[in-house]
């Protein structure tokens, strides 16, 4: 932010393995998910076949919430690199 005040996911690098994140929904029921990864990208390229890309957006067998914000040094038009957080939605 031009102001330097945090943005919505500026805390987003503080969390690991193991921590819990919760979601409200609009009907005010509170999902919980565990992270089981946090990973930093360069910014990944090359379209749906991207390895990268697919382990973000692709099929999986649970159900997730991948959180994902920019890292790395600020080019003047970009983030050099993405922060993704793994989560997987806890029994």
């Amino acid at each position: 932010r031009k102001d330097g005040s945090p943005a919505v996911f500026w805390f987003l690098r503080s969390l690991k393995i193991g921590d819990s994140v919760y979601v409200r929904n609009g009907d005010g029921t509170t999902l919980h998910f565990v992270v089981n990864d946090v990973e930093i990208y360069l910014n990944p390229t090359g379209g749906p076949d991207n390895p990268i890309l697919q382990k973000i957006f692709g099929p999986a067998s649970t159900a997730n919430l991948n959180l994902i914000t920019c890292a790395g040094d600020w080019t003047g038009k970009e983030y050099t690199k993405k922060l993704v957080v793994f989560t997987t939605l806890a029994p």
